[in-house]
């Protein structure tokens, strides 16, 4: 591993100081001194300038930004194995490191096997560390177009999901996200001990601790939702976390707290079990108004206690659901809202609000957005 990191490092470093710049240039000049300086497999020679070549690219794209940027340097040792230089035989993986020596084998464990066994599974690149394995697996899934909708909010409290069908999910296991990230920064506080190595090595155990927990309640989540095989509806919240850096005028604790939102992790398992076991892509739209227009009339919402809104037509809900409907239909195509209930358990006068043409009704929405 540390060989493999060494020829990582050697390319990057060849790369920078010739400045080359050309695909081919660079792979003609790296490989013949990786290989001539390695006894690996020639594979891995090939593989470590392709990291290289990638980390270079990256480099220069932030020294544009910051000159002063440091030069990549691989410290933590890994490994990563081709597809032309493994072999699985039973429930054994066994890779070939140098010519001419025996395969290491590699013990895999039943649900490994359950998992790769299946003949529509694809096997990718193997990267393995000091204490982990990592097979990556893909499948071709026939795409399917659904006739039901889901539109789910996400916010620091609670994850809201209005159905096509009037059903309404609100799973609020998320607030524990927060708290959990919240309880870890104060045990990480009390460390006081002026030794660098020690506080490394806390804060990346109690680090990983966090991450674990903070996937395991969005992982409860996405399954659920994935299981509905239903079309799926969220904002699209790429660089939100801009909204809360340092110097924003924002307190520590809120900026801790909102950051603390996994926002791309929940949606990069949303999307990938959706297309995985369902062959259905997310629909992701733009996050405008969907939280201070009403989902009935339009119109802008009045915030009261207890996370309540009400509208001038008589409209009252909880704002997240609000927020989930207008996502709903603001993602669903305007065919597929004709006839769709808007308040499922409305009141008898609030029925009869409703007994106006869905379409003229989602059409006034779309004219203020």
């Amino acid at each position: 591993m540390k060989e493999f990191g060494w020829m990582i490092n050697e390319a990057i470093r060849i790369g920078i100081e010739q400045n080359l710049t050309s695909q081919k240039t660079f792979n003609s000049n790296v490989y013949h001194y990786l290989s001539d300086n390695t006894e690996f497999l020639k594979m891995y020679v090939s593989r470590a300038i392709i990291v290289a070549k990638s980390k270079i690219n990256d480099f220069r794209k932030i020294r544009k930004k910051n000159p002063s940027a440091i030069i990549p340097h691989y410290k933590k040792p890994y490994v990563v194995v081709d597809k032309s230089s493994y072999q699985i035989i039973g429930n054994i993986l066994l890779i070939g490191i140098r010519p001419g020596q025996p395969y290491v084998g590699i013990p895999l464990n039943c649900h490994t096997m359950a998992q790769i066994s299946d003949s529509s599974i694809k096997i990718g690149t193997i990267t393995i560390t000091s204490d982990t394995l990592s097979i990556p697996i893909s499948k071709e899934t026939e795409g399917i177009k659904s006739t039901e909708f889901v539109g789910i909010d996400t916010n620091l409290n609670n994850i809201s999901a209005v159905h096509s069908d009037g059903q309404v999910d609100v799973f609020s296991d998320v607030v524990k996200i927060s708290k959990t990230k919240e309880r870890y920064r104060k045990v990480k506080s009390h460390f006081r001990r002026n030794d660098v190595r020690i506080r490394r090595k806390l804060f990346r155990k109690y680090g990983a601790k966090q991450q674990n927990k903070t996937k395991q309640i969005i992982h409860n989540i996405t399954k659920k939702l994935a299981d509905e095989k239903k079309q799926l509806i969220i904002e699209d919240l790429k660089g939100i976390g801009k909204l809360y850096r340092k110097g924003n005028g924002q307190g520590k604790k809120y900026r801790a707290r909102l950051n603390a939102w996994p926002f791309y992790e929940f949606r990069r398992q949303l999307e990938y079990k959706s297309k995985w076991y369902n062959g259905i892509d997310v629909i992701k739209i733009k996050p405008n108004k969907t939280s201070s227009k009403c989902s009935i009339c339009g119109a802008k919402i009045i915030s009261e206690e207890n996370r309540q809104i009400r509208c001038h037509c008589g409209h009252r809900e909880n704002r997240d659901i609000n927020a989930a409907r207008n996502i709903l239909y603001k993602g669903t195509p305007c065919v597929q809202l004709r006839g769709l209930r808007l308040r499922p358990n409305a009141s008898q006068g609030e029925a009869m609000k409703q007994s106006k043409d869905v379409e003229q009704i989602v059409m006034s929405q779309i004219n203020q957005q």
